[in-house]
C-alpha cells in the first residue's frame, strides 16, 4: 500500500511525464532529454527539469549536448543546449523510493507511452 504523495511531488510527476512524452530519446543508455540553451520562456530548461528528477530522487546528470541546426536554417551552426541524462544502471533505469516503490522505470515509461498512443 503506498502513501499519500505531496502537491509538490505529484506536480514533479505530472510535468517530468509531459516532457517525457513530448521531447525525450530513449536509446541505449537511458533517457535523455535535450533543451536549446535559453528555452526557459518556452519551456522547460535543463535545470527546471533537473529540479524535479532531484524532488523526486530520480539520479540524473545535466551535460552540454549540440544538435544540428533545423531544415529551415541549414546554413546556421550547430544549435548549443543542454541534455539531461537518466543513465541506466545495471542494464535497469529504476526510479527513486518516493512514488514508485521502486518499480522498474523502463516498464513504467513504455505504460505511459503505451497509454498516451
Amino acid at each position: 500500500m503506498t502513501g499519500a504523495v505531496a502537491p509538490e511531488v505529484r506536480a514533479a510527476q505530472r510535468r517530468i511525464v509531459s516532457t517525457i512524452n513530448a521531447s525525450s530519446k530513449l536509446n541505449g543508455d537511458g533517457l535523455a532529454m535535450w533543451r536549446e540553451v535559453n528555452c526557459g520562456e518556452w519551456k522547460a530548461t535543463a535545470a527546471d527539469i533537473g529540479r524535479d528528477l532531484v524532488l523526486l530522487q530520480v539520479p540524473h546528470t545535466i551535460v552540454t549536448a549540440f544538435r544540428f541546426p533545423l531544415a529551415s536554417s541549414y546554413s546556421k551552426a550547430m544549435r548549443e543546449g543542454e541534455e539531461v541524462r537518466v543513465l541506466r544502471k545495471e542494464r535497469r533505469l529504476v526510479c527513486g523510493q518516493c512514488c514508485n516503490d521502486g518499480v522498474d522505470e523502463m516498464e513504467r515509461l513504455a505504460a505511459v507511452a503505451r497509454a498516451s498512443s
